[in-house]
C-alpha cells in the first residue's frame, strides 16, 4: 500500500499543479483603431470632409480613458480602476490592456473619454510629460484636457488651423457600446475603432467654420461636442 501511494504522489502533483495554473479570470486587449467614416485615418497626410461640409486633416489626437466598465447581462456590472492615456500618432499607445476581469457573458461595455472626477484633478496623475502636456489651466477650472483633436481646415480657400479641445467633469463623455461578448479564461483580443467624423455628426452637427474651430473654454462648443462623442466608439471582437 505505501508503495502503490507513492507512486501515486507524482500523479497528484500534477493534477494539483494543472489546477493551479488554471487562470481564474479573463485579460482582454482592445486595439485601437481610427476611422473618418469609411475611411482609414492618415496622419497629415489625408483630407476629409464632414457632414457639415468641412474639409480637414487631422495632424493630432491625444485623449484620456477612464472607467472603463463590463456590464453583465445579469445586470451587474465590473469596473476598471485604471485609466488610458493615448497619442493616436504613436505606436506605443496603439492598444489597451486590461487584466482580471471576471470570466462570463457581458452584454455591453461602458468606457469614459476623460478622466473620472476623483481623478480629474490638477497633479492627481503622474507628472510624466504626457499628463503634464494635457494639463487644464487652474483659471479654468483645473485637471487634464479630456482630449484635443487638432489639424487644418479649409476656410475661403485657405489653410487654418483648428482644436478641438475639451475638458471639465461636465463635459466627460460616457460611451455606452452595446455589444454582447463572452470572456473565458486566459487572454483575449478585440478592437476599439473611433470614428473621428462622429464628433462633427451626431446628436448635432458642428461645423469647423460655423461653430467655431477653437473650442476650448467655451463651455457650449465643448459640450456640444462632448454629447457627439458618445458614440464614436465601436467594438469588434
Amino acid at each position: 500500500m505505501i508503495r502503490k501511494f507513492v507512486y501515486l504522489l507524482p500523479v497528484l502533483y500534477l493534477l494539483s499543479c494543472n489546477r493551479d495554473e488554471i487562470p481564474l479570470s479573463s485579460s482582454l486587449t482592445l486595439q485601437l483603431d481610427y476611422t473618418v467614416d469609411q475611411k482609414n485615418l492618415f496622419i497629415d497626410t489625408s483630407w476629409y470632409i464632414n457632414s457639415a461640409g468641412n474639409s480637414f486633416t487631422i495632424n493630432h489626437l491625444e485623449y484620456y480613458i477612464s472607467g472603463i466598465t463590463f456590464i453583465r447581462s445579469a445586470g451587474d456590472s465590473v469596473r476598471i480602476s485604471d485609466y488610458f492615456y493615448i497619442d493616436a500618432t504613436k505606436a506605443e499607445y496603439a492598444s489597451i490592456q486590461i487584466r482580471n476581469i471576471p470570466m462570463g457573458s457581458y452584454e455591453s461595455l461602458v468606457l469614459h473619454i476623460g478622466l473620472l472626477p476623483d481623478q480629474n484633478i490638477s497633479y492627481a496623475l503622474p507628472p510624466t510629460i504626457e499628463n503634464s502636456n494635457m494639463a487644464w489651466p487652474g483659471m479654468m477650472g483645473g485637471g487634464y484636457h479630456f482630449m484635443k483633436l487638432e489639424g487644418y481646415l479649409i476656410q475661403n480657400t485657405q489653410q487654418v488651423g483648428y482644436a478641438v479641445h475639451f475638458g471639465n467633469n461636465p463635459h466627460l463623455v460616457r460611451c455606452v457600446i452595446p455589444m454582447p461578448f463572452h470572456l473565458y479564461a486566459g487572454h483575449q483580443n478585440a478592437k476599439l475603432v473611433m470614428n473621428i467624423n462622429e464628433w462633427f455628426d451626431h446628436p448635432s452637427r458642428y461645423d469647423l467654420i460655423q461653430d467655431g474651430n477653437y473650442t476650448m473654454g467655451d463651455s457650449l462648443l465643448m459640450s456640444k461636442v462632448a454629447k457627439n462623442g458618445q458614440d464614436v466608439f465601436t467594438l469588434k471582437f
